[in-house]
């Protein structure tokens, strides 16, 4: 999954510097806009998963690296312009496909890397005699055309998933995005 992350994301920077000004990118301030490997999106994934468990999700990157404010765990790993950068052009998939794509399945953006997590998690722990299926509608405000209403939620407005679950100990086999009605199937 980190290896499919690291190419669509370098297309996606590679796009972007060679639509910059000629002289923008030979100058000294700008030596954060280079491609990404492996070890550096799996940091950015270390950022991201640290700024959920110190509960600052809603903090802007400024307040993150803040050296009064902010943990220095953040500016031990990589740049406040650097973080910034990468989580600007962290792309899932091949940008270039994606219009074909979406015709048949409105979840195309991350169907890859959401079908290999899936995938992933049923093979790592066998489930149990009880197992339960639950739904949950993950909040979000973006205008997508999968975002699914629910009055009876606490978040009215946001994604469904629909997943498999251990009963015993709380762990994901399988789980599935409501993606609503496409031309290729009735729903």
């Amino acid at each position: 999954m980190c290896e499919e992350l690291v190419v669509n994301t370098n297309k996606r920077i590679q796009t972007a510097v060679d639509n910059l000004p000629r002289g923008f990118y030979e100058s000294n301030k700008t030596c954060f806009l280079h491609v990404t490997d492996i070890i550096e999106v799996k940091a950015l994934i270390g950022l991201m998963y640290t700024r959920a468990l110190l509960g600052q999700n809603h903090h802007n990157a400024l307040l993150l690296f803040n050296n009064e404010f902010g943990h220095h765990f953040f500016g031990a790993t990589m740049s406040r312009n650097r973080f910034c950068f990468l989580m600007t052009h962290l792309a899932f998939d091949d940008k270039s496909t994606r219009s074909q794509r979406f015709q048949t399945d409105r979840f195309a953006a991350i169907r890859s890397i959401f079908e290999k997590f899936n995938e992933n998690c049923g093979k790592h722990l066998v489930p149990d005699e009880y197992l339960a299926i639950d739904e949950s509608l993950i909040a979000m405000r973006n205008t997508v055309s999968i975002k699914m209403f629910n009055p009876n939620k606490p978040a009215r407005y946001g994604l469904l998933f629909k997943s498999l679950n251990g009963v015993n100990y709380a762990y994901t086999f399988s789980s599935v995005v409501y993606d609503g009605r496409t031309p290729s199937r009735d729903g």
